[in-house]
């Protein structure tokens, strides 16, 4: 996905295949998941819960 060589992981986020990447110097989150036959990618998000709040948000 986007982030290069960042160590990921990989996990369910509302349903979705989610690769997660956390920022070392700012503590939040990077997210990249696939919907429909888009790539959405979410910068900064704090916590798993936001993550997935917004996951679940944006199905269309």
């Amino acid at each position: 996905m986007w982030f290069g060589d960042s160590p990921s992981i990989e996990t369910q986020c509302a349903g979705k295949t989610c690769k997660i990447v956390e920022s070392e110097s700012a503590g939040q989150l990077a997210v990249s998941w696939k919907s429909e036959d888009r790539q959405l990618t979410m910068i900064g998000a704090n916590d798993i819960s936001e993550v997935n709040q917004w996951v679940a948000s944006m199905k269309l």
